[in-house]
């Protein structure tokens, strides 16, 4: 079994001592890693609930989270995106409004400030920050336009809380260095996306998504080039203890 998830890129699968294709971890951690489960039945879990967008939350669940600039697409742009998902049969539509709104957020459009070492820095910042006490950070990237970052909640921990935070944090800060950033005053877009990870083949197929976005988008040749990505070196994932691929 191998899950490929970009050179240079360390995570654990099973308990320690199971290895993901490409990554180099040394010796076998102690039993105080932390372990990584997945909701394994076919029931959806409890906690959905809706704003402008669907979400679910939980404790215990992993989550890939997305969130993007205020003005980092154009209306007229969104508007010919949902025109567009008129044809689409309506239980695709959830899935073709992410798919095209992630190329648009691509493209770079706005500001694409958190091009910027300062603002992407910040950001980073803000997910460390709480890391350890109300999640475990497992991947993340900051994108020029938007971010996507991989975390474990706890079991104390709100998801709309978290994210609520992190915007708070780092808006205050980066609207004073970035004014023009800011779209309305909002220097972040309202909402945010989550969807939680269902098992290893979708958490090594969301973190090779989260790595690699930056080459998809164009922006370099290699994803060990980008700055402002990362991966946790604590990850274990439940399971028998064996080496996966060298």
């Amino acid at each position: 079994k191998v899950a490929e998830v970009g050179a240079g890129t360390k995570l654990v699968l099973g308990s320690p001592g199971d290895v993901i294709a490409g990554c180099d971890l040394g010796p076998p951690s102690t039993s105080s890693e932390k372990r990584l489960s997945f909701n394994q039945s076919n029931q959806i879990p409890l906690g959905w609930y809706r704003r402008f967008l669907p979400h679910c939350d939980g404790p215990d669940l992993v989550q890939f989270i997305t969130y993007r600039l205020a003005d980092s697409i154009p209306a007229t742009l969104l508007a010919a995106v949902e025109t567009a998902l008129r044809l689409i049969p309506s239980e695709r539509m959830g899935i073709e409004r992410r798919r095209r709104i992630e190329s648009l957020l691509d493209h770079g459009y706005g500001s694409s400030i958190l091009r910027e070492s300062a603002a992407a820095e910040c950001v980073i910042e803000s997910w460390q920050r709480f890391s350890g006490q109300r999640y475990d950070l497992l991947a993340w990237v900051v994108m020029p336009t938007h971010v996507h970052v991989l975390i474990r909640m706890y079991r104390t921990t709100c998801l709309s809380r978290v994210v609520q935070t992190w915007k708070s944090y780092t808006g205050r800060r980066l609207k004073a260095l970035f004014p023009s950033a800011c779209l309305n005053g909002e220097f972040w877009k309202r909402e945010y996306w989550d969807r939680y990870i269902r098992d290893e083949n979708h958490f090594s197929a969301v973190v090779n998504y989260i790595l690699q976005n930056p080459v998809k988008a164009g922006l370099v040749r290699t994803a060990g080039e980008w700055r402002y990505s990362g991966v946790s070196t604590e990850l274990v994932l439940g399971g028998p203890r064996r080496k996966v691929a060298e």
